[in-house]
């Protein structure tokens, strides 16, 4: 017998969870990878802080959205600098996503059996948060001209 299986049959005995949510929806650490990869850090430390938190551990939660903003504190006066600040900001963003997936994941979530949930509401809000953001820049920028 398997251990999904066996996870399942327990909660049943025990009136747990159904069969198709035996497991916590998290977000996956490919997710919070791709997502501190290709956004702000920030980013990803909240998806690995929504993990976190539903698995009550808020102190790991508060410590892992304290790193996603001291990173993006830090990054976001090197991204104005032009061209060197693009390549600085990408390097950046993969020290950050392989800290979070390879520091904090290990020692908050572990080997935790999990589902995976679906990216498309942080997907849409991602894309949300950067139009909303080049549309100011650029009104700005004309502004100024």
């Amino acid at each position: 017998m398997n251990l999904i299986n066996l996870y399942t049959q327990s909660n049943r005995r025990s009136g747990g969870l159904s069969p198709k949510y035996a497991f916590p929806l998290y977000y996956s650490q490919g997710a919070v990878f791709i997502f501190t990869l290709f956004c702000y850090p920030l980013f990803g430390s909240v998806l690995l802080a929504m993990n976190l938190r539903m698995q009550q551990e808020k102190k790991g939660a508060k410590e892992v959205l304290l790193f996603g903003m001291l990173c993006n504190f830090v990054q976001l006066p090197v991204g104005f600098y032009g061209t060197p600040g693009i390549l600085v900001n990408y390097i950046f963003n993969i020290a950050a996503a392989l800290v979070l997936v390879y520091i904090f994941w290990p020692r908050y979530i572990s080997n935790t059996l999990y589902q995976s949930r679906s990216i498309r509401k942080p997907l849409i809000a991602g894309i949300g948060i950067y139009v909303v953001i080049y549309t100011l820049l650029i009104v700005t920028l004309r502004m100024a001209l």
